[in-house]
């Protein structure tokens, strides 16, 4: 039975005096623990001490309250007299759970927390150090964090990040660190100057991040929209280049048919039209590299694409570099894309100079033709046992480091610096081949040298030399407009159809050429016109054209357009669509199909 309670109670509780005086504990409500067990009573009897670490009340407002109850047995005379200490540790529970909460985060954090003294000894690591590290936190404690040190620092870089810390304020930055194996990583580091009431620096406090995957997102993101803005160029140059193709090409062929066979003169046009077929190769490579035009793979026999390439390297390659090469005589036809062919030679020789830049050396190139067992093909998956042609592509340079020769092959992997490359190379060499259903290994050791090993299937069909081919005269009567804003192209075009047989009216401009053709829209037979001119486009022009003659044949010609394909342009109508520069012979072969088709469907 309760005698007497202090002021703090009432003060406390809230409960006035009378509500405590006469009464056993356990039958106040606001000591539930207590209620529920009068067993601890009897231990108080038995024993003459019961503690409770953190008892729970609650106000006579319903505030709930922690408190410390201690309870002790004394003997007053003849009689025992319990008394009940009781400390508020409310704050201090409150203070402890943010404690453990805190701790928990910590402990949870995908960030890496370190802990250090003044000196920079490390007193705690979270787990997330462990797992970003690979050093356990038993490794970590007791160490400097320079256990972490890549190397890829000034010493000045450590310097003022310490006189900014040893001065009070927070340091912000990324080091470049290196994991237990060896590994470098790139992390976003906060770390600040923990201060006590006195005003000292007790400990440092640093909180990091990896963000190397963050990084080379960007580095992909950057090089993504360069290779958009390449694109851009890319489009740009082969419209304007193609239309200046377009002339030389064709007043080439015009001239050759104006000159005897076998003579001096007919042999120098031959050798410019094959240049401005090649030029024309060299266009479509570039939008290939943009990404903006797929390749049609075609029997190709690689040889003199090698001996071409290797010209081309010779003025770009420093004269301490010895180029050796050995190409095995008609080794063997492969399906595939001659720029695409050229791509590989020139990264792989490329990569082999920038290894031998510094000290020169010797890059050696050997085509030969390999039969491949099964063995062999299971080491190499996707190869099936038959004959293929090896392209070696060999240097004495540096080498590759062991550590990173299985990640050469990853997009925008580099060993270069920014300046050196996007890192492309190699994984377009490695689509490619694999593309065409080839493979390609890679042998190298630090200081002696790099080789890599190109296999692609050898096909049983000719190629077919594209340049070679001759104007097939395949003759005509009709009558076609032209329209071009370029006056050579129009000029090219009006004297090639003529020599076909075919009559001609060439307009520069296609508000004219509409407002010609409504004239009389009967008049003509055939339209062909360029996609890309002022004031209207091609396809718009055709559509006006197909709205006043719905059976009007129209064939659209373009040096390159984004906007107008292949596909789409038959899906509105447009009977044909031809590249740029135009070849004697296809445009023959085209006008005489699509005006065949017309005159079937009459």
């Amino acid at each position: 039975m309760i005698i007497d309670v202090n002021p703090f109670m009432i003060d406390k509780l809230g409960f006035p005096h009378n509500e405590f005086i006469g009464k056993n504990i356990w039958e106040l409500g606001f000591f539930r623990d207590i209620g529920i067990n009068k067993a601890k009573f009897h231990e108080l009897q038995e024993k003459g001490y019961v503690r409770y670490e953190d008892l729970p009340l609650k106000t006579a407002n319903g505030r709930e309250m922690s408190v410390e109850f201690v309870s002790n047995v004394y003997l007053v005379g003849q009689k025992k007299v319990i008394q009940c200490n009781i400390r508020d540790i409310t704050e201090r529970k409150q203070a402890e759970e943010e404690r453990i909460r805190l701790e928990t985060v910590i402990e949870q954090a995908s960030e890496c927390v370190v802990i250090t003294d003044v000196k920079g000894t490390i007193q705690y690591v979270n787990p997330a150090f462990e797992k970003i590290t690979g050093y356990s936190i038993e490794e970590a404690i007791g160490q400097n964090p320079r256990m972490l040190k890549s190397g890829k620092h000034e010493e000045i870089f450590y310097k003022n990040m310490w006189d900014t810390l040893l001065s009070g304020n927070k340091w912000n930055g990324r080091f470049i660190n290196k994991k237990k194996d060896g590994q470098l990583y790139t992390e976003e580091a906060s770390i600040s100057p923990i201060i006590d009431k006195t005003g000292a620096i007790t400990n440092f406090a640093a909180v990091k991040r990896d963000v190397t995957n963050e990084l080379l997102t960007e580095q992909r993101q950057r090089e993504t929209q360069k290779m958009e803005a390449i694109g851009t160029l890319a489009g740009g140059i082969a419209h304007d280049f193609n239309n200046i193709l377009s002339a030389i090409i064709g007043y080439t062929e015009l001239s050759m048919d104006e000159v005897p066979e076998g003579s001096q003169l007919h042999s120098d046009l031959t050798k410019i039209f094959k240049a401005g077929y090649r030029a024309r190769d060299l266009v479509n490579q570039i939008l290939t590299f943009s990404r903006q035009r797929e390749q049609e793979k075609r029997p190709i026999l690689i040889d003199p694409i090698i001996k071409e390439t290797l010209k081309m390297l010779r003025a770009s390659l420093p004269s301490t570099i010895e180029i050796r090469q050995s190409i095995e005589p008609e080794p063997g036809t492969v399906r595939a894309d001659a720029t695409q062919i050229h791509q590989v030679i020139m990264n792989l020789c490329t990569n082999a100079g920038q290894a031998m830049s510094q000290k020169g050396g010797i890059l050696e190139v050997i085509l030969t033709s390999k039969e491949l067992d099964s063995g062999f093909c299971i080491q190499h998956p996707g190869l099936v046992p038959g004959r293929y042609l090896k392209l070696m592509v060999s240097d004495t340079g540096h080498g590759i480091p062991q550590d990173i020769l299985p990640r050469i092959f990853e997009p925008y992997f580099t060993t270069r610096d920014k300046s050196g490359g996007t890192g492309l190379g190699l994984a377009m060499v490695h689509g490619i081949v694999t593309d065409c259903g080839g493979a390609v290994t890679v042998y190298s050791e630090p200081g002696k040298g790099t080789t890599f090993k190109v296999y692609l299937p050898v096909i049983m069909e000719e190629p077919a030399d594209e340049a070679e081919k001759t104007a097939i005269v395949i003759k005509g009567h009709e009558h076609i407009l032209f329209i071009d804003d370029e006056k050579d192209i129009g000029d090219v075009g009006k004297r090639i159809l003529e020599q076909l047989g075919y009559t001609v009216t060439v307009m520069t401009s296609s508000i004219d050429a509409l407002e010609f053709f409504q004239k009389d829209p009967y008049r003509f037979d055939l339209v062909i016109t360029d996609m890309t001119m002022p004031f209207m486009t091609g396809d718009e022009l055709s559509e006006e054209f197909m709205r006043i003659r719905q059976d009007i044949p129209i064939i659209v010609c373009t040096g390159y357009s984004e906007k107008l394909t292949e596909e789409t342009a038959l899906s509105i109508g447009i009977r044909a669509y031809m590249g740029k520069p135009l070849l004697k012979s296809e445009m023959a072969e085209t006008v005489r199909r699509v005006l065949d088709e017309r005159n079937e469907g009459i």
